[in-house]
């Protein structure tokens, strides 16, 4: 257009006079609609501009009350599942953090300050129980946490996905009012000049096109927009599921704090029995011992024929063996496997405490200790960890190294049982 001279009043103009007024009038248009469509551009850049993906968010009046409904739910669930992932890794950590500072105090000496050896030593021991299970239940979790958190990836995926189409079919719903304006005023226009059949055509197709885009982009909407639904309810459906997972995470904390308090009050030392009232009212019964509050729940025996006399009038005084063993009934049970087997079952339902088949070192640890604790053996006899590992890797398997499955336990307990009460004749003999 820079080439072109204009003709104007008081002018003379290049073109000729017949064709100099038409020429005028076809270029004044298309000026004018140049103009138009960059004005347009710019409005089209300007609105692209506005997110920062170069597309309108979605609003919440453009979903569905269902819809809004799962998208909130959805944002729960992620939340709540970072935030288990998070607290578990937490609570591992804390637990080591604890059993490692608890045994540089032991390495610093601070059994040298009063306390008693056997109370630290067994709050140690409560430390590495602790940490031990809560590792156990962390790695428990993690699968399907991690799981959990790969669905919901996917979910987020499919949700932006359509919240990426609908803000583009929402960009050309929009441009559609704008351009059928343009189409309007260049109608307008084109009557105005006396040419309205050529006026409007390039505004027109410009109205076509961007019809066939907002369709295309319509199509494709609709189809983000039911995968996307199909992704929030299967998250929504997994609810209850979500739920027992942030429960099993609470209780197995719980679960590690009981094991570390349960340990350390099992070894302080003996309360002393609380003196009897005076008077009306006043206590006839003898306090318990820490023995007899640990002894572990065992079926009832049945003497068999094969036991002597006089260990059969020693089980006969026992109707229920739910209380400590006996030196005497020890070395009966010895003897009798139809007894010893229903003992271990016990014994190991008992000290299983994550329910996963199989006793771990600290585990088969307490059981050697309520042993040693039954038969009166001094703390200072007790085998350490150290000892109950070789034990624990002499009669352990491949299948589950530095474990002890039910079977297996059997052997390992009857020979617990057999060093325990050689460790006591051992003792009186000494004494004597």
């Amino acid at each position: 257009p820079s080439r072109l001279v204009f003709a104007s009043p008081g002018c003379p103009s290049s073109l000729p006079p017949r064709t100099g007024w038409l020429h005028r009038l076809a270029m004044d248009s298309l000026i004018g609609k140049f103009g138009k469509h960059m004005d347009n551009f710019r409005t089209t850049r300007k609105l692209l501009h506005k997110s920062g993906s170069g597309l309108q968010p979605v609003e919440v009046s453009d979903l569905s009350e269902e819809e809004v409904r799962l998208r909130n739910e959805f944002e729960w669930q992620t939340g709540l599942t970072e935030a288990l992932a998070s607290y578990s890794k937490s609570v591992v950590e804390a637990f080591q953090m604890l059993e490692v500072a608890h045994r540089r105090l032991l390495d610093a000496g601070i059994i040298d300050t009063g306390l008693d050896a056997d109370s630290v030593q067994a709050l140690a021991r409560g430390c590495a129980q602790a940490r031990r299970l809560a590792v156990d239940k962390a790695n428990a979790l993690r699968e399907p946490i991690d799981q959990r958190r790969v669905r919901l990836a996917k979910c987020r995926e499919n949700v932006k996905g359509f919240d990426i189409a609908w803000a583009e079919f929402k960009h050309y719903d929009d441009k559609m009012a704008v351009l059928k304006q343009e189409y309007q005023d260049a109608l307008k226009q084109g009557g105005q000049g006396k040419c309205e059949k050529f006026a409007a055509f390039s505004e027109a197709q410009a109205v076509d096109r961007n019809k066939a885009k907002k369709r295309e982009a319509e199509i494709v909407a609709s189809e983000a927009r039911a995968q996307a639904e199909k992704s929030l309810r299967s998250v929504a459906a997994a609810h209850d599921m979500l739920c027992n997972t942030a429960q099993d995470v609470f209780f197995n904390t719980a679960e590690a704090v009981q094991r570390l308090s349960s340990a350390s009050a099992a070894g302080a030392p003996p309360a002393k029995a609380l003196e009897a009232p005076k008077g009306e009212g006043a206590l006839t019964s003898q306090a318990l011992t820490s023995k007899e509050l640990r002894a572990p729940p065992m079926p009832q025996p049945i003497a068999p024929a094969a036991l002597s006399k006089a260990a059969a009038e020693e089980v006969e005084e026992q109707p229920s063996i739910e209380r400590s063993l006996t030196p005497g009934y020890a070395k009966s049970l010895l003897s009798a496997p139809n007894l010893m087997s229903p003992l271990c079952q016990s014994y190991f339902k008992k000290y299983d405490s994550n329910s996963d088949g199989v006793l771990d070192l600290y585990e088969a640890l307490a059981v050697v200790e309520d042993l040693q604790e039954c038969l009166e053996i001094p703390p200072a006899d007790r085998p350490n960890e150290q000892q109950v590992g070789i034990l624990i890797a002499r009669y352990g398997g491949q299948e589950h190294p530095n474990c002890l499955s039910a079977e297996q336990f059997k052997e390992f307990f009857k020979f617990a049982l057999q060093a325990t009460l050689a460790t006591r004749s051992n003792a009186a003999a000494v004494a004597a």
